[in-house]
């Protein structure tokens, strides 16, 4: 689903857990094609996870061809 929004090239370290067992938590991280795509679709993908039954998610955008900085 977020493969979809506009100006979305990647997502990774996706990770989704419920709290009680009906609130969904959600962290990820964007990879964008354009400085100016970081807030639309920063934006446009909290309506679909919203959309998805989302309750809350933290959400980190990077740029295409940036290292991204967690190691796992």
């Amino acid at each position: 689903a977020l493969l979809a929004v506009p100006g979305v090239t990647g997502v990774h370290d996706q990770h989704a857990w419920t709290l009680d067992g009906r609130y969904l938590v959600l962290t990820v991280h964007l990879v964008v094609n354009a400085t100016d795509a970081l807030r639309r679709a920063k934006d446009a993908a909290r309506e679909q996870l919203n959309a998805l039954g989302v309750d809350h998610a933290t959400i980190e955008v990077e740029l295409e061809g940036e290292e991204c900085t967690l190691q796992h």
